[in-house]
């Protein structure tokens, strides 16, 4: 049998920098530093809808990446 443990502090503070859509990267130093337009969080979603708002405006071509990235997380996300 596997035990696996959670630590309650950590996972509050990545939910509280999701909620607040902070760059939560500098708590893990090991991982890359982010590029000016990264965004985080819940800013994702407005990110996509000002992609979508350009499209439209512009009638531009729509980038896919962001959907599929929702994609592949819902994904994860209903595995057993």
């Amino acid at each position: 049998m596997t035990v696996h443990f959670i630590n309650l502090i950590c996972k509050i503070e990545e939910l509280q920098d999701y909620l607040g859509s902070r760059n939560s990267s500098a708590r893990y130093r090991n991982k890359t530093a982010p590029s000016q337009n990264w965004c985080f969080g819940l800013d994702v979603y407005n990110n996509i809808l000002l992609h979508l708002e350009r499209v439209h405006e512009t009638d531009a071509v729509i980038d896919i990446r962001p959907y599929h990235l929702f994609y592949e997380r819902s994904g994860l996300l209903t595995q057993n």
